[in-house]
């Protein structure tokens, strides 16, 4: 994970690699490893490192969703604060699923051998100004009436949380030709209504019911 502490730089490929948790480490770990077989064994590889994905069936685990998900069910959406009580300020550039999706058929198709390239929507967004955009666009879509002082509670950051992730897709760009389609205003949009609609709220149900069972099933094993 290229992950960044300061408020300006953007990763790039020759970016060095900066992991600071046990989940950032894996997924470095992956890459290190993908490098090696093509380095050792010439194994044709391309990788490829994005920032934040949003869009449709996302995992309800993931901040979007898990927020729409909330306030549909009647519940306040929790917000991290962080060591000095200030809420919102991780910083996270926002993908649509969409153009990640075709970022990754131009690599694959016009790609070279052995090739890193980094994924970026373009879209920097302070957490609290992303939940309050989702407020907002709450209120408009339902009708309902959503404030950051009545829907949203503060709570504790997680421990290891990156302070920002920031990524440059001028490689990309100027080698493949791949710049994002949608703006995040557009994907956002989309996002909500799509989350909103019989299928969205069809998928919610879904995810609900694997989590039950999977969490039963894990109970079942230690007892």
């Amino acid at each position: 994970m290229k992950c960044l502490e300061s408020l300006h730089f953007q990763a790039r490929t020759c970016s060095r690699y900066a992991p600071k948790n046990p989940y950032s480490v894996s997924k470095a770990a992956a890459d290190f490893t993908v490098k090696n077989f093509h380095r050792t064994y010439k194994f044709p590889i391309t990788l490829s490192n994005c920032t934040n994905n949003y869009g449709p069936f996302q995992t309800p685990e993931k901040v979007i969703p898990r927020s729409i998900a909330l306030l549909i069910a009647g519940k306040n959406i929790e917000l991290y604060t962080d060591e000095k009580g200030v809420p919102g300020k991780n910083i996270r550039d926002w993908l649509y699923v969409e153009d990640h999706c075709s970022a990754i058929d131009a690599i694959i198709h016009q790609g070279k051998d052995g090739e890193e390239y980094c994924i970026s929507g373009n879209n920097e967004m302070a957490n609290i100004d992303l939940i309050k955009a989702l407020l907002k666009e709450m209120s408009e879509q339902t009708g309902t009436t959503y404030t950051y002082e009545k829907n949203v509670t503060l709570v504790k950051d997680r421990p290891g949380h990156d302070l920002r992730y920031g990524m440059s897709h001028d490689k990309i760009a100027r080698e493949l030709g791949w710049r994002p389609a949608h703006s995040f205003p557009e994907g956002f949009k989309k996002t909500v209504a799509w989350y909103l609609s019989e299928e969205g709220k069809q998928w919610f149900a879904e995810c609900m019911h694997t989590t039950h069972e999977v969490r039963k099933g894990q109970s079942a094993a230690h007892t």
